[in-house]
């Protein structure tokens, strides 16, 4: 932790762990740590070389950071508060300002967004912040805490209507939603070509990702042969299948393929999207 004293990754058998390096310079390698562990300075040592030493490498894994500094950075945001925002309000107050609940919201460790009923100057703040982009309902101001995007990674792309953040932890289908709903958002629905394009013009600009072979979003097959969003339960846009697909013999899952969205067997190890 301190960049002094190091601890070693070891083996199952104690002894310290070797990992195996490319063979070129245009094949990337991926290498697990398992268990995950916790560090601020990663060291790494070569043990062999051809020629002369020489490595690219990227982490993947998850921040860990303060939700909570000594000043919070709140940012308005044209959303409309969900259903699990408003099952999930701290406390209603009325107030004079903005500014007077965004002090009390930032206060609360526990609150991580808060609206603003412009009419009769009501306050709430809410203990989640998975508020969906798009238009405003009602005559209410949403404001999130930009520390929550900072920590989780996710990335807004307001002309798409989309929050979206990549796991770069490989995992099964349940562990990997599993992991969407300790950041408060599920496994994101891909049901326009524009939010498909935007996420792999990001993908593409990681080396490390764009390798994948297919990431787990939302998606499950039903009897009768209908593939569904989970989190609407409504029929997947045809339209974004890649070829040959869906395929309910391979699974009965979905992932996002560079051609588009493909079956997959849920108990497989794979990245993961999550997002709104």
């Amino acid at each position: 932790m301190d960049g002094v004293t190091w601890s070693t990754v070891t083996s199952s058998d104690g002894s310290p762990k070797l990992f195996a390096g490319s063979a070129d310079r245009h094949t990337p390698v991926t290498s697990y740590v398992t268990p995950s562990i916790t560090a601020v300075h990663i060291r790494i040592n070569p043990q062999s070389w051809r020629g002369h030493i020489f490595i690219r490498f990227d982490i993947g894994g998850c921040q860990v950071r303060k939700l909570k500094r000594r000043r919070s950075n709140f940012a308005r945001k044209f959303v409309n508060p969900t259903e699990d925002m408003r099952g999930s309000h701290l406390v209603t107050k009325r107030l004079t300002s903005q500014s007077e609940c965004a002090k009390i919201c930032h206060k609360n460790n526990a609150c991580m967004a808060f609206t603003v009923q412009t009419e009769t100057q009501f306050c709430t703040g809410y203990s989640v912040w998975n508020v969906v982009p798009g238009n405003m309902s009602n005559p209410e101001a949403a404001f999130v805490s930009l520390d929550f995007f900072d920590v989780y990674g996710y990335k807004e792309e307001q002309n798409v209507n989309m929050l979206y953040n990549v796991n770069e932890v490989k995992a099964t289908k349940m562990a990997a939603s599993a992991t969407c709903t300790s950041q408060g958002t599920q496994l994101i629905t891909i049901d326009t070509e524009a939010k498909m394009t935007k996420i792999w013009t990001y993908i593409n600009g990681i080396r490390v990702l764009k390798h994948n072979n297919g990431m787990y979003v939302s998606g499950t097959y039903r009897s009768g042969g209908l593939w569904v969003y989970e989190s609407t339960r409504t029929a997947i846009n045809s339209a974004l299948w890649s070829p040959n697909n869906p395929d309910s013999s391979t699974g009965s899952c979905v992932m996002l393929k560079k051609d588009g969205l493909a079956s997959a067997d849920c108990g497989q190890k794979r990245l993961s999207i999550c997002g709104y």
